[in-house]
């Protein structure tokens, strides 16, 4: 249930047709960020619960949790937000706060954060025009959303315990062995020079079937799919300490028909001229690409690839640097740092030293690390064990997770082996554009409030790929916040802290790796200042249709709008009679709720009831309900005809009623004294549960609750049923 913020109330007044039901919340609440999803078929409550159900449409995947699924619409447009409401399930509904921002990048723009109040949790969502592919991590349970065509969404959570295993890693001599020709295109970068910043960049491109494609819904489906992984493996990346990053050239559809077995998949991948994906190489070539991987619907493993060993760092493993991954169609393979596992292999790691198989990767230290506990983690190389959930860091002994845990040790350490062995694989093709980019210049940081800083910089260069944009508290630590497209000059920081100095930097980047750093510019935050706003009204249902003297409940609820600078402001309630309701004391963003009880006034006719809200140095809001009195019933249901159809069955027929008040809302049908429907047509038809006489009345309902019937009756001679 999402919670609700609740003000201190102070109640002045009421009467005998006046009730008040005030909804109390603590002083300092500050409203959710905005909700990402709504239901497809359902919306939500006037008080905003949350009705979620479990889709009943279709047969789940092998990787769902039962009763963890179900269908909504996304709003993408909240994506550039600093916060998020995942309203997941409805016993899972958590803030996300934004770490990084990926924005517009080839057309794929990914909000990447972390969940409020939970430790190493993750949330990457990734979305192509209005198409989503989304994966969170909370406190070691797994949650998926995928596109289902249509502006449709499927939110499930999955069990990664049920993923097939990773294929032990193919060596280059396993393919040998098939009598396979390579491709042995030796087009190698050249070696960064002084005019690179640190980081190296390792170009990707990969391909994928027409059934992997048509399993998410569509080109856009399965590129945001792809997106979404390689955002999750640049993000493990940093956390590791791993100075690379992966550039996605080129996402291509292959003729390519799976065969069900991943181990032959990646030996036709591999194979240069054997007319199985022949194509592949000319794309690999076309697009500079360092390595390749197949998405394919295949689902014996979740992925498979050669990996680097010993005796294969140098550039002629670049024929062998393949790997296939599953689509995500079946297991949840993509969404725990598959295509980072299999790419780590083409990039010299091994998995765990336990499931190694007895061979070591491009060095003796080049495993994955796990600790097999309650509450115990494994790093993106390494495989299941109990109590060993999913992170994304490679293994690091000098990187600890936030519960102090060490990721790696002296004969595990992936991210020393990747940092050893990238510049080998950023060299496997040379860039289309062998040309550094210049650095940006000119950067300059403006505060334009009390919590958002505008920095705008020159494009300097004609060939980069995007921009990087770090961020520092004091000029010397600094962290990346963004990535931005090709030909960007500005990027608009905002839910930042008042009255505080940023700093910022910016660099380009592109296949050949980084541009030198702009100049830092910095930028204080304002003071927060208290901005005392018009507060928010509301009055529901806003019309009612009523009898004359008839009970009516109006909720209302009021919010207050001022800035966070501003202390608790007293804010009264009058309605349009001239009573006083309450008096509410809120802080910015507190909330009250409350009902007011009345009686319908005497007469026929349209009637306006209002409540305003004032306080001392704020516009008055006001918020109006319509009360549609109507006391005439409608005219009956005119030519009332009853008669025997198929011998068992009674077909109504009737004309229709008309009302000048408040209008026809239905009509109910009775079978002697029992009613048996409740319709809008003006035919119906009823199976009387045995033969006899019936009669039958049907009444007009207006929508104030005023009813008028007619009657017919009919006697069915025969109950057999047929």
């Amino acid at each position: 249930m999402k919670l609700k913020n609740i003000a201190a109330l102070l109640l002045t007044a009421s009467s005998m047709l006046i009730g008040v039901t005030p909804a109390l919340a603590s002083g300092k609440a500050q409203l959710p960020p905005p909700d990402l999803f709504d239901d497809y078929d359902i919306q939500q409550s006037p008080n905003n619960d949350y009705n979620i159900q479990q889709s009943p449409h279709k047969v789940l995947p092998k990787k769902a949790v039962k009763g963890k699924n179900r269908r909504v619409n996304v709003h993408t447009d909240l994506l550039w937000s600093d916060s998020l409401t995942l309203n997941l399930f409805n016993d899972v509904v958590v803030t996300a706060v934004r770490d990084r921002l990926i924005d517009k990048v080839k057309g794929h723009s990914t909000w990447i954060g972390h969940v409020e109040g939970e430790q190493d949790s993750e949330v990457f969502l990734t979305v192509r025009g209005n198409t989503m592919s989304g994966n969170v991590q909370i406190g070691g349970k797994s949650y998926e959303i995928e596109f289902k065509g249509n502006n449709k969404h499927d939110i499930t959570q999955v069990d990664p315990d049920k993923n097939p295993k990773h294929s032990h890693s193919k060596q280059p001599e396993d393919f040998l062995a098939t009598g396979g020709e390579i491709d042995s295109t030796m087009t190698f970068a050249a070696p960064a020079t002084s005019n690179a910043a640190a980081g190296t960049i390792i170009d990707v491109l990969v391909v994928y079937t027409a059934r992997a494609k048509n399993n998410a819904s569509g080109q856009a489906g399965i590129e945001a799919k792809i997106s979404n992984a390689v955002a999750m493996a640049n993000q493990a990346y940093i956390n590791s300490k791993i100075d690379m990053q992966i550039n996605l050239v080129a996402m291509k559809e292959t003729s390519y028909v799976e065969t069900g077995n991943m181990s032959t998949s990646l030996t036709d991948l591999t194979g240069a001229s054997d007319g199985k994906m022949d194509e592949v190489h000319t794309w690999r070539n076309q697009y500079g690409a360092d390595q390749v991987a197949l998405m394919s619907a295949d689902a014996n493993y979740c992925g498979i690839g050669y990996m680097m060993t010993g005796s294969w760092i140098s550039s002629a493993f670049a024929s062998y640097a393949f790997s296939v991954v599953h689509d995500d169609s079946a297991y949840a393979c993509l969404s725990t740092q598959t295509l980072a596992h299999e790419m780590g292999h083409n990039q010299g790691d091994q998995h765990n030293k336990e499931d190694s198989g007895g061979t070591a990767g491009a060095y003796s230290y080049s495993y994955g690390y796990r600790l097999c506990q309650t509450g115990g983690f494994r790093t993106v190389m390494s495989y299941n064990c109990t109590g060993g959930t999913r992170v994304s860091y490679f293994s690091n002994p000098n990187v600890m997770l936030s519960t102090t845990e060490v990721t790696g040790s002296s004969t595990a350490n992936n991210a020393l082996s990747m940092n050893n062995t990238k510049g080998i694989v950023a060299a496997f093709r040379s860039a289309v554009d062998t040309t550094f980019p210049n650095a940006p210049g000119n950067l300059t940081a403006t505060a334009v409030s009390d919590s958002a800083i505008t920095m705008a910089w020159a494009d300097n260069s004609g060939n980069e790929t995007g921009f990087r944009i770090e961020r520092s508290f004091d000029g010397v630590n600094w962290a990346e916040i963004a990535v931005v497209g090709s030909n960007s000059v500005n990027f608009n920081n905002t839910g930042l802290s008042a009255a505080t100095t940023y700093f910022y930097r910016v660099r380009a980047y592109n296949s050949n790796g980084f541009s030198p750093y702009s100049n830092a510019g910095s930028a204080l935050t304002g003071s927060a200042v208290c901005i005392g706003n018009t507060p928010a009204l509301t009055l529901a249902p806003g019309s009612i249709f009523s009898k004359t003297g008839a009970a009516i409940n109006l909720s209302i609820s009021l919010t207050n709008k001022d800035a966070s600078a501003c202390g608790i402001t007293t804010f009264t309630l009058t309605n349009s009679d001239g009573a006083t309701l309450g008096s509410y004391s809120l802080s910015p963003a507190g909330s009250a709720s409350a009902n007011w009880s009345l009686t319908a006034p005497s007469g026929d006719g349209s009637y306006t009831k209002s409540v305003t809200s004032s306080a001392a140095g704020h516009s008055n809001a006001t918020a109006s309900a319509a009360i549609i009195v109507d006391g005439t019933a409608p005219s009956a249901p005119g030519s009332l005809t009853a008669s025997i159809v198929k011998r068992t069955q009674v077909a109504l027929a009737w004309q229709a009623s008309t009302d000048t008040g408040s209008g026809i809302a239905r009509y109910d049908i009775l079978r002697n004294t029992t009613k048996v429907a409740s319709i809008t047509a003006t035919e119906y038809t009823d199976k009387p549960p045995v033969k006899g006489t019936y009669t039958y009345t049907v009444q007009a309902f207006d929508k104030a609750g005023n009813f008028k019937g007619s009657a017919a009756i009919v006697a069915v001679g025969d109950s057999t049923r047929k």
